[in-house]
């Protein structure tokens, strides 16, 4: 298993896993994959590098788990030290491959990485399902991470 930076010649493949992922649990013909990975492929194009990171995790040329980082950069401070803070937009594995710990690998060399980018913290929103996981990888509610959501839902 090899663990890298997504580059730009991946955005197919990333586009059609991030298909795979939004369409798990929803199953509605309303939407076109064709016209979706159109979109996302857009996005990709014009946040990865800039305002996201995609790690990858690759078998035999074929990606099979992602980990995409939303980075922001924080205010100057006094010291020169320049910090920013990472979230964890999106974690996914192939359905076929998971429960072989590949997305914890993953997830281990993203925080290797954000630990040696001045990355401050990492944080993440999870869903239900995916509380252990990130427990797992030593995420903590207590954090003092405050929000405020405009969902109501």
């Amino acid at each position: 298993m090899q663990y890298r930076i997504a580059s730009p010649a991946d955005y197919g493949q990333l586009a059609h896993l991030y298909w795979t992922y939004a369409s798990e649990e929803n199953d509605s013909p309303e939407f076109d994959e064709n016209a979706f990975t159109r979109r996302f492929h857009a996005f990709l194009k014009a946040c990865m590098g800039v305002d996201y990171i995609c790690w990858v995790a690759e078998e035999a040329g074929r990606i099979v788990s992602v980990v995409y980082i939303g980075m922001l950069e924080k205010m100057p401070s006094l010291s020169e030290e320049r910090l920013r803070i990472g979230y964890v937009a999106n974690v996914f594995t192939l359905p076929a491959l998971r429960n072989r710990e590949i997305a914890a690998g993953l997830m281990d060399t993203v925080q290797d990485w954000a630990r040696t980018h001045s990355f401050e913290t990492l944080f993440v929103l999870p869903g239900e399902k995916s509380v252990p996981f990130f427990e797992r990888q030593a995420f903590s509610a207590n954090n003092g991470i405050m929000g405020y959501s405009f969902r109501k839902d």
